[in-house]
């Protein structure tokens, strides 16, 4: 599994549910804002995701640290 990490922020374990591929990231804003989507991915970790070709995912979130 992929790990994009920095202390001090939230941060989830996300799952694309096409290709059971996970990621960690960090929550830097409060976005998406397009309506019927849950977050958006910098595309460094879209690519490690496995989804630049479809774009949008379904996907599982879980919550590994609520920051500060």
């Amino acid at each position: 599994m992929e790990s994009l990490i920095m202390e001090g922020k939230p941060l989830l374990r996300v799952r694309n549910l096409k290709n059971r591929k996970e990621v960690e990231v960090k929550v830097i804003d409060r976005g998406p804002f397009k309506e019927g989507r849950v977050l958006d991915l910098s595309e460094g970790a879209a690519r490690k995701f496995g989804m630049i070709g479809d774009g949008v995912v379904p996907v599982e979130a879980v919550v590994l640290r609520c920051g500060d």
